[in-house]
């Protein structure tokens, strides 16, 4: 990983270090995981996030999208840069406090639902781990009459982030692929070898 990330143009050397840490985090979908990411590096120096933003609309670029959506945070403070690389009008979903049996819901806000009706849409989000935000921002896209064309992420944990997309026929592109492992909280060995969860840093 440590590899990838100091090739991809995404951190600085010194940022490379700090960005990834091992031990038992719980995720988002609830899933469990060894590798917790420092996210909030990546939109440290937007010098960097526009070139690196630019660099995944063009591989965007194909499937011709009309709107891009990002779940708040990072997926729009990335999605709004590669909305205005594509001419694309953009659009982010916020997390809502109804817990659906698989994740957060997501909607997209009332103003703008207007613009997803007979559109084609992309996702874009920072990183896909288990993909549930990225997921969720497609289900509130195509509650308001959109179609998903592709989901995009700048990280995507690979091979496992790739999966669901293959599972809903749906295209992902992403800039830098790595891996760390992640296991339903039932299956999970770092809980049956008795090792703590961390809190998130």
């Amino acid at each position: 990983m440590i590899d990838a990330l100091a090739a991809s143009g995404l951190l600085d050397e010194p940022e490379v270090a700090q960005f990834h840490r091992t031990g038992h985090f719980v995720y988002e979908s609830g899933d469990h995981g060894d590798t917790w990411l420092a996210l909030p590096l990546l939109f440290a120096n937007a010098g960097r996030l526009q070139p690196a933003a630019a660099r995944l609309a063009e591989k965007l670029r194909p499937h011709a999208p009309d709107v891009v959506c990002g779940p708040l945070i990072g997926g729009a403070l990335v999605g709004q840069w590669v909305a205005h690389e594509l001419n694309a009008t953009f659009v982010y979903a916020e997390p809502r406090s109804t817990v659906e049996t698989a994740g957060t819901r997501y909607a997209i806000p009332r103003a703008v639902r207007s613009t997803l009706r007979g559109k084609r849409a992309v996702v874009v989000d920072d990183v896909i781990n288990a993909g549930w935000a990225t997921l969720a921002c497609v289900r509130a896209i195509e509650d308001q009459g959109g179609t998903v064309a592709v989901v995009a992420g700048l990280l995507v944990r690979t091979p496992g982030g790739l999966e669901p997309w293959a599972n809903r026929g749906l295209a992902i592109e992403y800039l830098v692929g790595v891996r760390w492992n992640t296991w339903p909280a039932g299956d999970c060995p770092l809980c049956r070898s008795g090792i703590p969860v961390e809190s998130a840093p």
